[in-house]
């Protein structure tokens, strides 16, 4: 007898299921099987979809900067404060460090792109740190604007020493269990930002 149709899904939340798989256990230790029981598909359904492995790794990644990392960083703006935006991040991010201990789903590709010698995931990977770190100078510089931070300061530098705070605080969290890395790395930015402050309001 002919197999019927796959039942109805919907793409996003599977494709929501792979990205936390690939998080969890990364690429490599991901077998299509796994991907199969954990995003509720057939093999055909899931090729059709979203194609080989490797696309759908692509796709979650994808996926993941367009929900948790525009979370974390889409909205700097909309506080007063672009210092406490910023600082505010990696409050929310040692609040998930001591609970799912998963780190960055970034992060966990990166280390993997170079094992796999994988050029064209460390350019995608690349371009998506580029993304947080370009929201983050831009919000420097409105701190800068608003005399939170010093003159002399380089926006692009702190934004890539938050952008590396980020990351690092985030892998770490996978072996270092529990939040108080973060917050101790939060607390020494929030340090260097407050000195830099003062620095500028003794040379007015």
């Amino acid at each position: 007898m002919a197999r019927g149709p796959d039942k109805q899904f919907l793409p996003e939340a599977a494709l929501d299921e792979a990205m936390l798989l690939f998080w969890e256990k990364g690429y490599a230790a991901t077998s299509m099987a796994d991907l199969q029981g954990r995003m509720g598909l057939g093999a055909k359904s899931l090729y059709d979809t979203f194609g080989n492995k490797r696309q759908l790794y692509f796709s979650a990644i994808q996926r993941y900067t367009d929900t948790v990392t525009k979370r974390l960083f889409g909205n700097l703006s909309d506080r007063n404060s672009p210092m406490s935006a910023a600082n505010a991040v990696i409050g929310t991010i040692a609040r998930l460090n001591a609970t799912e201990h998963k780190g960055c789903l970034l992060g966990v590709a990166m280390a993997q792109a170079q094992l796999m010698n994988d050029q064209e995931l460390a350019a995608f990977l690349e371009a998506e740190l580029q993304v947080i770190e370009d929201a983050l100078f831009e919000n420097f510089e409105r701190a800068k604007a608003a005399g939170e931070l010093g003159e002399r300061v380089d926006s692009r530098d702190m934004a890539r020493l938050y952008t590396a705070a980020f990351q690092g605080a985030s892998l770490i969290s996978r072996v270092k269990q529990g939040g108080s890395f973060t917050q101790g790395v939060g607390r020494a930015l929030e340090t260097l930002t407050t000195l830099s402050a003062k620095s500028r309001e003794a040379t007015q």
